[in-house]
């Protein structure tokens, strides 16, 4: 039913924690020549996302979830990303139920499929950016711990390691 979904005016919509289904409803009207667009859900920790795509009152599903190995997705990659046809000038409404144990943030953004991969390679550039520093902060510590016997240091590493794991879960590394 139409009225139960309410318009949204966030760039990231931010549907708090529940154990319910959360569900997201957007029309696409294709005002390019383009023919093929990959809609890209950049929040790897939520647990199952399914794609509804309502096309000349035919729904098509689409389903990835985090209890299946990344290999087994279409793309191999940790965001969920979801091939959407759309023929010139046609319009379609997408329903996106999602289901996490934590907050769902859905930052949603839809590419065509050559600007897909610049985008997804300067986050995964970023992370590993992020994640080469933390590692090196935790190796310089170590060794300045086996320099000086200071066992503040090895706190200090362990404090690291730990935030450099939570990070690396969150970006859907771990």
């Amino acid at each position: 039913s139409d009225n139960l979904f309410h318009p949204n005016s966030f760039d990231v919509p931010n549907l708090g924690i529940s154990t319910n289904n959360n569900w997201l409803k957007f029309k696409l009207t294709n005002n390019s020549d383009q023919e093929e667009f990959i809609l890209n859900l950049s929040n790897p920790i939520i647990n199952e996302v399914e794609l509804y795509i309502v096309r000349n009152n035919v729904i098509e599903h689409t389903k990835n979830t985090n209890y299946s190995p990344v290999r087994n997705r279409k793309y191999k990659h940790q965001f969920y990303l979801f091939n959407i046809p759309l023929q010139s000038n046609e319009s379609i409404t997408c329903y996106l139920k999602l289901k996490a144990n934590e907050q769902i943030l859905a930052p949603i953004s839809i590419y065509t499929s050559r600007q897909i991969l610049p985008v997804i390679s300067e986050a995964d550039a970023k992370s590993g950016i992020y994640l080469g520093i933390m590692m090196v902060m935790l190796l310089y510590n170590l060794f300045i711990y086996f320099t000086v016997r200071d066992k503040d240091y090895l706190v200090y590493c362990h404090y690291i390691f730990w935030v450099a794991l939570t990070q690396a879960t969150l970006l859907g590394f771990s």
